[in-house]
């Protein structure tokens, strides 16, 4: 009897890891079936689908750690490779193919972490059918079941997998990332930290205690990217005997001081509070050092205070971008409406995830489509090519419904001046 639950799929052992000047090639077993956990209840994946649609995987990019906001990436910078070799294996039931992770894409912390084994979960997103008809697989009940399955990018690496749910139709081969603890097949999670404050792609693993099997996910938040790593949950092996209770109520007692690199003294404190780097805390007398330190706020006053509000504004930054392809702008972009724009509904921006260009009312909308085709403006908002066009098909399309005329010039007014000058020099 065949009965494959688990939703958590590694490369192959790492002695078939190939490699060479420019690369390292990995065998993976990328997809299998089986019944997994949803949010909406039990999906059943075919054996049979997944060997129909398993050719869609060949030559899927590889982003590494966590999964992207789309299906498909769309910026170079997220990936670090690409799958080649794919095939459905019938002893399996399941697909397999070669992760080839370039080195010049990859950092070298994941090229180690590949050679070591320490990096061996890997997780597909897709677009499928949910057709809702109960059954049994292997004598487990499922509650609909997954067809028509289009692959599209895999992540290596990953800690857990994430499933933005905006995008209607995409899953990924494991959980997403849950706010409640939550039980796995092999592993209990406590979530200390929404993984949507984090900065996609800096979450890593950690052993706390190996041999007690504790491990802790840890990231940059995106209110502190300079700062130390942060615990967004620590993770418990159920081999060791860890049950929710247990772990909850170790978590509980050690969450303060197992946590990595937070500001544990008021040494620490006082350096994050005043941003002092440690040359420059380490430069100060005793004297200044004690004088600093005086003048903490307690804790859980303004200070922290201030940083909580900030860290909810990024919260909803996330789950706001997320409906969107575009990334949120640390630095340029606004956490909240911008004055000017309180009245414009989130919809009504070329850009909401960002609050940028709106569209109402109509002068505002002509002069987001005029700003949009100047490069400049692309430029200076750290926009990708990929996101500048998503905000012009939405501008486009809100002209068309007005019955404008959609044409726009690509050059502002002093670059009109200056290409003017140019020709009239030439003749």
């Amino acid at each position: 009897m065949r009965t494959i639950r688990a939703i958590r799929v590694e490369a192959d052992s790492t002695q078939k890891i190939r490699e060479d000047q420019d690369a390292l090639v990995v065998p993976a077993i990328l997809t299998r079936e089986g019944i997994l956990p949803f949010d909406d209840g039990r999906g059943y994946r075919p054996a049979s689908e997944l060997e129909a649609a398993a050719w869609t995987l060949e030559g899927a990019w590889v982003v590494a750690y966590d999964h992207i906001l789309t299906v498909f990436p769309m910026s170079r910078e997220d990936i670090r490779g690409k799958v080649e070799n794919v095939k459905f294996d019938a002893g399996i039931h399941g697909v397999r193919g070669d992760i080839r992770f370039v080195k010049a894409l990859c950092d070298q912390a994941l090229l180690d972490g590949v050679r070591q084994g320490d990096l061996k979960d890997v997780s597909v997103a897709y677009f499928c059918e949910d057709i809702f008809e109960p059954g049994k697989f292997a004598g487990e009940p499922y509650d609909f079941v997954q067809r028509n399955f289009m692959f599209g990018h895999v992540a290596a690496g990953v800690p857990e997998g994430r499933c933005p749910s905006p995008f209607c139709g995409m899953n990924v081969d494991s959980f997403k990332p849950h706010k409640d603890p939550e039980v796995t097949e092999d592993f209990i999670h406590i979530p200390v930290k929404d993984a949507d404050l984090f900065i996609d792609g800096s979450f890593r693993t950690i052993d706390i205690d190996a041999g007690k099997g504790i491990k802790a996910v840890i990231g940059k938040l995106k209110s502190d990217p300079k700062g130390s790593t942060v615990v967004q949950k620590f993770i418990f092996d159920k081999s060791k005997d860890w049950t929710m209770e247990k772990a909850q109520a170790w978590v509980r007692e050690h969450k303060d001081s197992a946590i990595p690199n937070g500001p544990k003294t008021d040494e620490e404190r006082a350096k994050r509070h005043f941003n002092l780097s440690d040359e420059q805390w380490n430069a100060l007398s005793e004297e200044e050092k004690q004088r600093y330190i005086s003048q903490l706020p307690p804790v859980g006053t303004q200070r922290d205070q201030e940083q909580g509000e900030r860290e909810k504004l990024h919260e909803e930054a996330a789950r706001r971008c997320a409906r969107t392809p575009i990334k949120f702008k640390e630095g340029k972009g606004h956490l909240t409406k911008p004055e000017e724009y309180q009245n414009v509904d989130d919809d009504d921006f070329a850009d909401p995830c960002n609050y940028a260009y709106p569209m109402v009312p109509e002068d505002r909308l002509r002069a987001a489509w005029q700003r949009l085709h100047q490069e400049k403006n692309r430029a200076a908002g750290d926009y990708t090519s990929e996101e500048w066009e998503w905000m012009k098909n939405r501008v486009e399309k809100r002209l068309k419904e007005k019955g404008a005329e959609v044409k726009a010039d690509s050059l502002d007014p002093v670059e009109v001046l200056a290409h003017s000058r140019r020709l009239l020099n030439s003749w």
